[in-house]
């Protein structure tokens, strides 16, 4: 759940990690196979921009979705593969695509918190939204 100024977005529910690592791999070597970059000149733009020493085994690891890379790695991999959009080509690592969003207001959300602190009374508001 993320709350900004324009209101706050609610996840139909939590995308486990393991799924986010598996969405996270499956994007990452499409566009590295789709833009004809080898592992080895990953590993080596890595290693010339000094972001970080590895191996093809890690890159593996994260394009089957084992590991994630750290911050600097992965915004260092959106310049190698060109890549302008990460939200909209990560898809916030699949939960858009998989769990709807739901834009409220600030008087909706103290709303919700408000039926949250009475637990009591969801019976009879359910009723009363019937």
């Amino acid at each position: 759940m993320f709350y900004d100024r324009g209101g706050l977005i609610l996840y139909k529910e939590p995308i486990d990690m393991q799924s986010r690592k598996r969405c996270f791999g499956k994007i990452i070597k499409s566009i590295r196979v789709k833009n004809g970059i080898s592992v080895y000149q990953v590993i080596d733009y890595l290693k010339d921009n000094n972001i970080q020493s590895i191996t093809a085994s890690t890159l593996y690891s994260w394009e089957n979705g084992n590991a994630l890379p750290n911050t600097v790695t992965f915004l260092a991999l959106c310049n190698l593969y060109s890549i302008d959009n990460i939200l909209d080509t990560f898809e916030w690592i699949g939960v858009k695509h998989y769990y709807p969003v739901f834009k409220i207001t600030e008087n909706e959300y103290e709303m919700v918190l408000r039926y949250r602190a009475k637990p009591n009374m969801h019976p009879a508001i359910k009723k009363l939204l019937e």
